[in-house]
């Protein structure tokens, strides 16, 4: 081997590097870095509308990784649960999360925010609790004895903001017309909420609560607002089937979220390549397929407030645990012969 030629080669990549960086260029930060060109991994988790929206979430995929210069693949899965664990082992990769599960993995796992969707302009949604067009009720509480659906139980949106009433927090009563602000009011729900409906059934994903909701599965849900709508613009015959009975909120919009290994220029790169989907044409397209306007990079204190309700419920579940005796449902404890029957207690999917 000639190492003149070797270390000649050597000088020359060197030479070329700096008179790079002398001309006001960049090294993309995955050469900078030592990055490999494999894409890494983009979880897509509950809270969005995984099926309606595949192949735009490919396209955001595509789009977001070129402008980061961290090259991107989709994975979709069914739970928070299995999204946490995929970041907690790969923490290279990335994910589009909700607020409860954002906020217990960043504690115990060290995952960072990257940016917020927005809708009008605000990094805020709200929870839509959703029945059909035949069932009565204005509060949550008028479905007693119904069957209440929810995609997963680490949801904040479609699991813990029904479950109980926080102080300072709002229940917000619905109105067809969006021109006129919601009237506040307050829900009386409790520790035990769950046991005021017949049973409770997972669905894994919102999309899915609300396909339960329409086949009669279940009589009622709360998923995000944004999932509703992407909802109704891919099957305008929901507006025909079901109805909007309230709204809650507003909460922290459901973030873009980095594993704990993702260097911090590329959480940066990763958030003004969101921040610019709204200064380009195809850009814009894409915003518009997810029925928002944009995403913004924001502080993790923006989770605060949700911070303070997941502790709160915790210690409400703590003693709720403790303090309350075991439930069964009236028709349950009937049992399928009636009077004298054995009770049973109805295996809760959680």
């Amino acid at each position: 081997m000639n190492w003149h030629n070797v270390f000649s080669i050597r000088r020359v990549g060197t030479l070329f590097i700096v008179v790079l960086l002398s001309l006001g260029g960049s090294i993309p930060a995955a050469l900078a870095q030592g990055y490999s060109s494999r894409p890494h991994t983009f979880v897509i988790g509950g809270a969005v509308a995984q099926q309606d929206q595949a192949r735009t979430l490919h396209h955001l995929a595509g789009q977001l990784g070129a402008g980061a210069g961290y090259p991107l693949t989709i994975l979709h899965v069914d739970s928070f649960d299995e999204l946490s664990e995929v970041l907690r082992n790969h923490p290279d990769a990335i994910g589009w999360s909700e607020a409860g599960p954002y906020v217990e993995d960043a504690q115990a796992d060290g995952q960072q925010l990257v940016a917020l969707p927005l809708v009008n302009g605000d990094a805020r949604t709200h929870g839509v609790l959703l029945t059909r067009k035949d069932i009565p009720g204005q509060h949550l509480d008028d479905f007693n004895g119904r069957v209440f659906g929810y995609a997963d139980p680490r949801s904040y949106i479609g699991y813990l903001v029904p479950s109980h009433t926080v102080e300072g927090g709002r229940f917000e009563t619905a109105h067809q017309d969006d021109h006129h602000p919601p009237v506040s009011g307050v829900s009386n729900a409790h520790t035990g909420w769950d046991q005021q409906f017949e049973y409770t059934l997972r669905t894994g994903t919102q999309e899915r609560a609300i396909v339960a909701l329409r086949t009669g599965l279940v009589d009622v849900v709360v998923v995000d607002e944004l999932v509703w709508k992407v909802a109704v613009k891919r099957r305008p015959v929901l507006i025909d089937e079901l109805r909007v009975v309230a709204r809650y909120g507003p909460y922290p919009a459901p973030p873009i979220v980095a594993g704990s290994k993702v260097p911090a220029q590329i959480v940066a790169r990763l958030g003004q390549a969101l921040e610019a989907l709204s200064q380009s044409e195809s850009g814009r397209r894409l915003l518009n397929e997810l029925r928002v306007d944009g995403f913004a990079v924001r502080s993790s204190a923006d989770y605060d407030p949700v911070r303070q309700v997941l502790s709160l419920h915790q210690r409400l579940r703590q003693q709720a645990r403790s303090s309350a005796p075991q439930w069964i449902s009236p028709r349950m404890a009937a049992g399928p012969s009636g009077a004298g029957a054995q009770p049973t207690v109805p295996a809760y999917i959680r």
